[in-house]
Parts: structure tokens; C-alpha cells; sequence
């Protein structure tokens, strides 16, 4: 958040926590070709193809409901939290909520203000795990700045840890 308002003090920071969609989808027989198919359609706010893979993949009522439920869920940090507070979420989606509760109370205590919750910041869940995040500034239509969690990168290196880092695309 400051670094986006170094470029502008009109930005937008998005976050999501990926378990919170991995959750739901945990809970389904499906492969990861079908679970990339599923997110992408998430990450593209595409209601109609989200509903429209559902069926296909026969997903149960109950999951084809949390999906569109959280791809439809997208706005300040706090209220969206609240909104999405009564959804039947798997355990595990409840625990990542509860840490971006944290995060909310972490932020309005270091006066960082312009965050939003949107689970449609997927990024690539091979890569990122947890928090993830995608920084915007008014005048430029994509993202300047992405970023989150990558603990499974290190696993897959060899080493054991916790990482989190952003970039910033100056181009």
C-alpha cells in the first residue's frame, strides 16, 4: 500500500487469501486441469462460465453456490469480510478468513486505507499460497503491483520457510 501511494495517492489494492477458494474446491473430486479451468473463470469475474464449469464438472450445489457467492464478493476490506461471514465455508476457508480479519485490524492500525477483498486475485496458486494482492492506480486500466505469499516456492526448492514479496511493474 505504500509503495502504490508513492506512484499515486488514488490507489487500489486488492487481496484475497487463496485457501479461502482452495477450500471450497478441496472438497471436490476434481483434477488440477479442471481446478486452473475453475479459477480462471474466478479470476476473470465470468459468473456464466464460473456456473456454466459447475455443471460440467457436476460439482455439488453447495460448491457451485460458495463459488459464485465469493466470485460475486468484492469491495472494502471490513464490510466484504462481514458479507461473507455467513457463507457455509469449509473449516479451512474459515481459517483463512479469520486471517484476513487480522489483517483488516492490522491495516486500520497503520492507517493503510484503500483495500479491498476480492477473491478473483487468484494469481497462480502453484506459486502463491495465502495472502495474495494486486495493486491499481488511477489513469493505468491493469495492475502496477502483484504480490503474496510464495511458501510453496521454497518448498519446492528444497528449503523450509515462510516468504512474501511484490513487484512493480514500472513499464
Amino acid at each position: 500500500a505504500r509503495s502504490l501511494e508513492r506512484i499515486s495517492e488514488r490507489y487500489m489494492l486488492d487481496l484475497s487469501d487463496v485457501n479461502v477458494l482452495s477450500g471450497v474446491l478441496a472438497e471436490e473430486p476434481i483434477g488440477d486441469a479442471d481446478c486452473a479451468r475453475l479459477l480462471h473463470a474466478v479470476g476473470e469475474k465470468n459468473r456464466h462460465s464460473l456456473e456454466t464449469l459447475c455443471n460440467e464438472l457436476a460439482l455439488s450445489p453447495l460448491t457451485k453456490q460458495r463459488l459464485l457467492a465469493l466470485v460475486s464478493a468484492c469491495g472494502p476490506l471490513e464490510q466484504t469480510l462481514d458479507e461473507v461471514k455467513s457463507l457455509d465455508l469449509p473449516q479451512s476457508s474459515q481459517d483463512a478468513l479469520a486471517g484476513l480479519r487480522r489483517m483488516s485490524e492490522l491495516l486500520k492500525v497503520y492507517g493503510i486505507q484503500n483495500v479491498n477483498l476480492d477473491f478473483s486475485v487468484v494469481n497462480d496458486m502453484d506459486y502463491y499460497n495465502g495472502l495474495v494482492f494486486r495493486g491499481f492506480v488511477e489513469g493505468i486500466p491493469t495492475g502496477v503491483l502483484s504480490g503474496g505469499r510464495y511458501d510453496n516456492l521454497l518448498c519446492r526448492m528444497g528449503k523450509s520457510g515462510e516468504a512474501i514479496g511484490f513487484a512493480v511493474y514500472l513499464d
